[in-house]
């Protein structure tokens, strides 16, 4: 991580904060309160019940994130100036990209081609895009505006940006980091009451990451070229369709079609769907099932348990098809309207909103608390 962020990293103490997620597609947001040893999520939102406040051609920027923001914390009077900001994985990048003028038949063949080029390590990246160099070729009908919107799907993030705009604002800004040590912390708010070796699987857009605790150590991690995409991809190319479609498939229908999916003129047997969606599963699944067994062997682990986080996890199906496949007892991280997640310090985390919250959503909240209030 860069000085820039440990900058960052300053510890203030608040009884009312936001943890705000910047993923590759949106962004999540919640205010906390807290009372005393206990902490509640008192709103939570997500991009499309934000989408009102995101207008103009500006809404695709850096300024234009920020701005919407605060435009959300000040029509919801929300108090606070303290925030926690994620970005998905926590890799800050901060990447120009030189866009040249293309004719219009070009500049798919230039998106899927030498843009990977120009980022080799482009599907390790989980960060939300930064539309700034982007969003500037707006002129109606031009090829530098429709390629913009093509590259507008992927992953790339000018963050010291983002977070500069928020402390511009008067903000005051933690960064959360969503990497071994933050998966670390999940896990033990999770086994505080248990004691018990588990691994915290977080299945991401692109990668995922096992991390592996006994009690409260960790003694182990590992990346998976694993996430949702690698499915998105793997329908998409079997149905000849499009990304977004095949994604909106995925999170409508879930990991396991119970019928033929009709979406227009088309149809999707089901027995095609499972098949491949379970394909994929299930080299990934056996592979890190032999990761498991090599930390057990290796590290005197007695691991029954799984912990599932991620924006996989939102999926529906995704518990019931990786227990399935692994074999295991399965858990996902998430937090219902009851007092799911305690800490051993006899605190606890209380959601009061009307949403499940889930995934890489839930590990914020988790670890902005765990990591600084305790």
């Amino acid at each position: 991580m860069s000085d820039f962020t440990e900058k960052l990293k300053t510890q203030f103490t608040s009884d009312n904060f936001l943890v705000i997620d910047i993923g590759i597609h949106g962004m999540k947001v919640m205010e906390v309160k807290r009372k005393a040893r206990d902490y509640y999520i008192k709103k939570a939102f997500t991009m499309p019940e934000m989408s009102k406040y995101f207008t103009g051609p500006d809404m695709f920027n850096v300024n234009g994130i920020v701005d919407s923001m605060s435009q959300i914390i000040h029509l919801e009077r929300i108090k606070t100036k303290n925030v926690f900001l994620s970005f998905s994985s926590a890799k800050l990048q901060t990447k120009i990209i030189n866009i040249p003028e293309l004719p219009e038949k070009e500049i798919r063949t230039f998106v899927e081609l030498e843009y990977q080029k120009q980022f080799p390590n482009l599907n390790k990246l989980t960060d939300v895009v930064d539309y700034m160099p982007l969003g500037t070729f707006t002129k109606e009908g031009s090829n530098q505006k429709q390629l913009s919107l093509l590259l507008a799907q992927y992953s790339v993030i000018d963050a010291e940006r983002v977070v500069k705009e928020f402390k511009n604002k008067k903000y005051n800004v933690n960064i959360i980091d969503v990497g071994v040590h933050g998966l670390g912390n999940v896990g033990r708010i999770y086994n505080d009451l248990e004691n018990r070796d588990i691994v915290v699987f977080d299945i991401g857009y692109n990668t995922s990451q096992m991390v592996f605790l006994r009690d409260q150590t960790i003694v182990f991690s590992r990346n998976l070229a694993f996430g949702t995409n690698t499915i998105i991809k793997g329908l998409q190319n079997q149905e000849e369709i499009t990304n977004k479609e095949a994604e909106s498939i995925l999170h409508e229908v879930g990991l396991q079609a119970k019928e033929d999916i009709i979406k227009g003129n088309r149809t999707i047997f089901a027995d095609d769907y499972n098949e491949m969606v379970e394909g994929y599963l299930t080299n990934t699944l056996n592979e890190a099932y032999r990761s498991f067994q090599s930390v057990n062997s290796t590290y005197g682990l007695n691991l029954s348990h799984v912990l599932l986080t991620g924006g996989f996890s939102a999926i529906p199906d995704s518990k019931e098809l990786v227990q399935k496949i692994l074999e295991m007892d399965v858990e996902k991280w998430e937090m219902d309207d009851s007092d799911k997640i305690r800490l051993s310090n006899g605190s606890k985390i209380v959601n009061q909103t009307d949403k499940v919250i889930k995934g890489a959503y839930a590990t914020c909240v988790g670890m902005a608390i765990r990591g600084n209030f305790e």
